[in-house]
């Protein structure tokens, strides 16, 4: 199901594929199905390589920005496809995200589950909260 076309075509494929397979993500987690719906591997198959561009239904309310966003991840041909993470951060459905206050982790989750630590004893709570707080060590 993430499998880009190129991929499934047999090409050589570099991070273009990553974000395809991101597009997949994001479809599934707003739309609660897969964006290619098919009976079987094969059908699968040929359904992200067929010509048809990805449906998206009207029903869900989603944002024209939105629903671009998703067309242009999973545009099949590579060239109208969101391929670098620059041309993904410009795309209009993020116009209202501060890039620098994410990369500097300076925004607000919009929703924290509740999280009960009565059961942890000092040592637990001081030790989950620095783990937490930390900066990965990959981060640019």
């Amino acid at each position: 199901m993430y499998f880009s076309p190129e991929m499934l075509r047999g090409e050589d494929f570099g991070f273009e594929s990553d974000w395809w397979a991101l597009g997949v993500l994001v479809y599934g987690m707003l739309m609660g199905s897969v964006p290619f719906p098919a009976q079987g591997i094969k059908a699968m198959q040929q359904a992200i390589m067929g010509p048809d561009e990805i449906k998206i239904p009207e029903a869900r309310g989603l944002t024209l920005q939105c629903s671009n966003f998703i067309r242009k991840m999973l545009a099949k041909p590579l060239e109208k496809r969101l391929t670098t993470a620059e041309a993904i951060k410009m795309h209009p459905w993020f116009n209202d995200v501060n890039w620098y206050r994410v990369y500097r982790r300076q925004v607000p989750m919009p929703w924290s589950p509740p999280f009960d630590d009565d059961d942890l004893d000092d040592d637990e709570h001081q030790r989950a909260s620095s783990e937490a707080m930390q900066q990965p060590s990959n981060s640019r």
